[in-house]
């Protein structure tokens, strides 16, 4: 009996509903309850201070502040559905309602939920974050001796991959891909009770556009590179001519790499030891033209010999391809291009140096062009320097042996004519009444314009006296047999030098090749638009040339414009201005028994070509045959400017002649200067030049009337470094054929110029 009592004191003191168990729960409760009054009365200040309405941060900050939470960051969990869940300190959880709604809080309802007896997540935090891993911090709440057990999965896999467990709240997942989605999970266990929580984050991503290559560079056939990053914390790998995970080679920034060909890619990426960034490349490409030089054995040649040239080819990257390189050899003096098909001869081997036999059997001016190819199909063209190829003792069939002299050699557009009556009309090449050199009737033609031209036919010469003096004396003229270097007379022996009694080839029946006859301006120029007497330079690019008697001259023009309009002309027939030597073979021949042989009467109009009066030119008295079947306009009129300078760098020369010191040599003549640069050591200096009337037929080049006739002779230099001949026609006693002056080049109203034309 007595152990029955003893059993049921012990049931009723100690069993699930004894008095020891009540007084617990009892406690609790109160407890629970002085902890949701310490959440309500926290509430007061709150309406308060919020007129009506609560702020739930403000409140939660609030209870943190009493004590009555830890850390409203952690203890605080959002819904989302206006409800929060609160964990107090000693582990008690209430839910608070926010009412109505989260956006217009008139009252914070309290409900206890329980309290925590197992472990709990405050706050799962990413540490840090690499190309490959994620680092991650769990804190927790009751959670010691817990076991930690970390998964994790890419964002849209739906199984959970484990990676690790321990008995710390950090942990670092590894071997992660870069720049991907990773769900982050961890589980707390403790005493057979669990929690766990998740969070999502991307890993690093390797930097683009980090690995740099330098521009390649060639030696000696062999090209390199040098590979660079300015990233740190990385493996710095390349790899060559393909891409394969197994073949990248580590390396670190500034290596050179070697042993590189053309066509080769060479690759580059950064490493983290399980992700490569994104490849950068470079081409390994030959972009440099090989290079070749041509040495010629000669210059010149006849038209039965032969010019060796020497090639020889360079190229320091991809390595030459002389088997596919080309060449040929023409007039073109100009580029042809890399079209291959342009040049009809290949290299047969592939010798270096090359070397080719150049030949033709027709005279002219001839250039090599080679077109050299590299490996990498690279092309360039090299030419060559002239080669003058002169026909050889062979009358070339311009030569008229009936009439003496070369036939006029008409090109496109021009037309024979003659003089009938008081009028020039047309004729035919075959009219023998066309021409005839023996009775002082020069040949005549026009152009389509309806401009008039004199034939000079190429001719040899001698002064016999007279020479270098003022004295007018006697030239001795023999007409040349087409291009050969034999005259009518069967010469064959010149001393081509200035001197008494020497016998030359007049100079200026070469226009970059040798020519059988010049066609010279019968009047000085003049413009279809006329000239307006006050322009100050004429813009050469609306007024029209033209060669016309009894019309004003074209005045008031710089020498460097006059130049261009003569050019522009008419490119076909290779007009350009007259040269001093072309003056000179004009003038040598009208002081020859060809010509009128003495003095040529002025044209005392030195603004009109041909004289004012229409009688001037019938009488022919101003022309250089003395009859109408000369040139006119060669002693006075309008001073003539011709394309001839002294090269003394004074600033006229390019103020008022730029085009002239630009142009091709063929166009001009260029006289050396003196170490002293004045008329009369400039004149001494060029002693040495024959066939343009200026040392041959004057006695100095100083004097008012220093010429044969006592015409001017005042020869160029510092500032007046352009050469003027004929002198104005304004009653002056120096004017006449073999005057010459110094000018500057500039516009003047006594200034005029002529062109000639060369048909090829």
């Amino acid at each position: 009996m007595l152990l029955i009592l003893a059993g049921i004191t012990i049931s009723l003191v100690f069993g699930p509903n004894g008095v020891v168990k009540k007084a617990q729960e009892a406690k609790e409760n109160t407890k629970i309850e002085q902890v949701r009054e310490q959440l309500e009365l926290a509430k007061g200040p709150e309406y308060i201070e919020g007129n009506g309405k609560y702020n739930p941060d403000s409140y939660f900050q609030r209870i943190e502040d009493e004590g009555i939470i830890n850390d409203k960051e952690k203890d605080v969990i959002d819904k989302g559905d206006g409800t929060y869940e609160v964990t107090t300190s000693e582990g008690y959880i209430f839910i608070i309602t926010l009412v109505p709604s989260k956006d217009n809080v008139e009252d914070i309802q309290i409900e206890y939920e329980g309290k925590t007896d197992g472990p709990r997540i405050r706050e799962l935090t990413v540490t840090n974050r690499t190309t490959s891993s994620i680092s991650v911090e769990v804190e927790t709440a009751n959670a010691e001796g817990a076991t930690y057990t970390y998964y994790y999965k890419k964002d849209g896999e739906k199984e959970w991959i484990k990676s690790g467990e321990s008995k710390e709240g950090t942990y670092t997942f590894n071997g992660l891909e870069a720049n991907v989605i990773y769900n982050i999970k961890v589980v707390v266990e403790k005493d057979g009770k669990t929690a766990e929580k998740e969070t999502s984050t991307i890993t690093g991503e390797l930097p683009e556009g980090a690995v740099q290559f330098s521009p390649v560079e060639w030696e000696n056939g062999q090209a390199s590179t040098v590979i660079t990053t300015t990233e740190t914390g990385y493996t710095l790998q390349y790899q060559i001519g393909g891409i394969e995970e197994s073949g990248w080679t580590n390396t670190t920034s500034g290596t050179t790499i070697e042993n590189l060909q053309h066509g080769i890619t060479v690759y580059g990426r950064l490493f983290d030891g399980t992700n490569g960034s994104k490849n950068a490349s470079i081409d390994v490409k030959d972009e440099i033209k090989p290079n070749a030089t041509i040495s010629l054995s000669g210059t010149t040649a006849e038209t039965t010999g032969s010019v060796t040239a020497t090639v020889t080819f360079t190229d320091n990257e991809s390595g030459l391809n002389i088997t596919g390189s080309k060449w040929v050899y023409n007039t073109n003096s100009g580029a042809i291009g890399e079209n291959e098909s342009s040049y009809a001869n290949s290299f047969t081997n592939n010798n270096n140096p090359q070397t080719i036999t150049l030949n033709t059997g027709t005279a002219g001016i001839y250039y090599l062009h080679v077109l050299t190819v590299d490996n990498a199909g690279n092309k360039k063209e090299t030419i060559s320097g002239a080669i003058t190829v002169k026909q050889g003792l062979v009358a070339d069939g311009s030569y008229n042996e009936s009439k003496g002299v070369n036939t006029p050699n008409l090109g496109k557009g021009m037309t024979p004519i003659k003089w009938i009556g008081s009028s020039w009309v047309d004729t035919t090449e075959s009219d023998p009444d066309w021409y005839d050199y023996s009775t002082k009737k020069w040949a005549n033609a026009k152009t389509s314009d309806g401009s008039y031209w004199v034939w000079i036919p190429r001719y040899a010469y001698s002064i016999t006296n007279g020479y270098h003096s003022s004295t007018a004396g006697t030239i001795e003229i023999e007409f040349m047999k087409g291009l050969t270097n034999e005259t009518s007379t069967g010469r064959t022996t010149f001393q081509n030098a200035s001197g008494a009694g020497n016998w030359n080839i007049h100079p200026a029946f070469n226009y970059g090749e040798t020519v059988s006859g010049i066609w010279v301006a019968k009047f000085e120029a003049s413009s279809v638009q006329g000239n307006t007497g006050n322009e100050s330079g004429d813009n050469v690019t609306t007024k029209t040339l033209q060669i016309k008697p009894g019309v004003q001259s074209w005045l008031n023009i710089q020498i460097g414009n006059a130049y261009t309009v003569c050019l522009n002309y008419n490119k076909t027939l290779n007009s350009h201005m007259m040269k001093n030597d072309e003056w000179g073979a004009t003038a040598y021949l009208s002081k020859s028994k060809y010509g009128k042989d003495s003095e040529i009467a002025k044209n005392n109009s030195p603004f009109y070509a041909g004289g004012r009066e229409n009688s001037y030119i019938i009488n022919g008295t101003q022309s250089t045959t003395g009859n109408v079947w000369g040139v006119y306009d060669m002693s006075g009129g309008a001073e003539e400017y011709v394309a001839a300078y002294i090269n003394n760098g004074h600033s006229a020369l390019t103020n008022f002649g730029l085009s002239l010191l630009n142009g091709d040599s063929k166009t001009k003549n260029m006289y050396s200067k003196a170490s002293t640069d004045n008329n009369a050591n400039n004149y001494n200096q060029n002693r040495l030049v024959y066939g343009d009337a200026i040392y041959e037929t004057s006695a100095n080049g100083v004097s008012s009337n220093g010429s044969w006739y006592g015409d001017d002779s005042h020869f160029i230099y510092g500032e007046g470094p352009f050469l003027g001949r004929g002198r104005g026609g304004y009653n002056d006693d120096f004017a006449g054929i073999f005057s010459f002056g110094s000018y500057t080049g500039g516009d003047g109203s006594y200034l005029s110029f002529r062109p000639v034309l060369i048909v090829l």
